[in-house]
């Protein structure tokens, strides 16, 4: 490795998964090219930004793998179709933050400005890095190709977790802010994905647990008698961990990112599977359910 690539190296492995940098480019929201300025920021800053783009123009992470089988399985029109979503394996520090889509809208030019009809949708669930942050309107906006910037609620962030004190090997975190779930194998994340919590009137309860069981399959039913009455048969791969509260494979929406549970954390099948399998050497791996907002 020659002088120069070691130094982009060591680069990449110092800003894996930090925030993104915030700028003050105020002066550079009112034109695409206002003077000194270029697609929201400054001119020279972005023109640097460009070559960097150009070399990470995605994360390179692979999927999870879908279980079609099972997917297929608990697929019967009309009443459910289930998901073929499914989250990412991270074998190796990213050399930006990553985040999923959880919208399918076209970027604006600038942040704060509204969609850009001429450029191509970004898809729900595709997976974009966020090169720079800029606050307009309240709102911070992600820069995620050139010309192209989110707002906010149009993603969510993988934000790494903090190692809560005396667990060790394997553990999961579940954030309530950005629906995001990771995995880790001490410090190390080894996967990230989108789930789905509870709702407000029944919000996932924060905390460090323990997975206490495992069932390939569950029937899961309650309030009945109520209009938030539920059965749902066979749910599959599932792990409580606290009281009645469970990770589980989700086959009756396909709203990943967004809360919609009665409290359990709901996960795309293959994802659930995964983790099944995952945990299956540490049946009692700790749960930690936080939340970034404010991050």
């Amino acid at each position: 490795m020659n002088k120069t690539r070691a130094v982009l190296a060591a680069f990449f492995l110092l800003a894996s998964f930090a925030a993104p940098v915030s700028v003050s480019a105020d002066s550079c929201l009112y034109a695409i090219d206002a003077p000194g300025c270029s697609h929201g920021l400054p001119a020279e800053q972005y023109q640097a930004l460009l070559a960097t783009i150009a070399a990470n123009p995605a994360p390179n992470v692979p999927s999870i793998a879908v279980d079609g089988a099972t997917v297929k399985q608990y697929s019967q029109p009309p009443a459910h179709i289930a998901s073929s979503f499914s989250g990412v394996l991270i074998g190796h520090p990213l050399p930006f933050p990553m985040a999923f889509m959880v919208t399918s809208i076209r970027p604006s030019p600038l942040p704060g400005w509204d969609s850009d009809p001429k450029q191509p949708i970004l898809p729900r669930y595709a997976r974009v890095y966020l090169y720079k942050t800029v606050n307009a309107g309240g709102w911070d906006w992600y820069l995620v190709g050139p010309g192209e910037w989110l707002r906010r609620d149009a993603v969510a962030r993988v934000i790494p977790a903090q190692r809560p004190d005396g667990v060790q090997g394997r553990w999961i975190a579940v954030d309530l802010f950005q629906q995001m779930f990771t995995a880790y194998d001490g410090d190390r994340l080894v996967a990230a994905t989108l789930i789905s919590s509870g709702v407000s009137s029944h919000q996932t309860r924060l905390g460090l647990f323990h997975i206490w069981g495992r069932f390939l399959t569950d029937d899961m039913s309650g309030a009945m008698g109520t209009p938030d009455a539920y059965s749902l048969p066979s749910v599959p791969y599932v792990m409580f961990f606290d009281g009645e509260i469970s990770l589980h494979g989700t086959y009756w929406h396909d709203e990943f990112g967004f809360p919609m549970s009665h409290g359990c954390v709901n996960m795309a099948i293959s994802d659930a599977h995964w983790l099944f399998d995952w945990t299956a050497g540490t049946p009692t791996a700790a749960v930690y359910v936080w939340t970034s907002r404010g991050m």
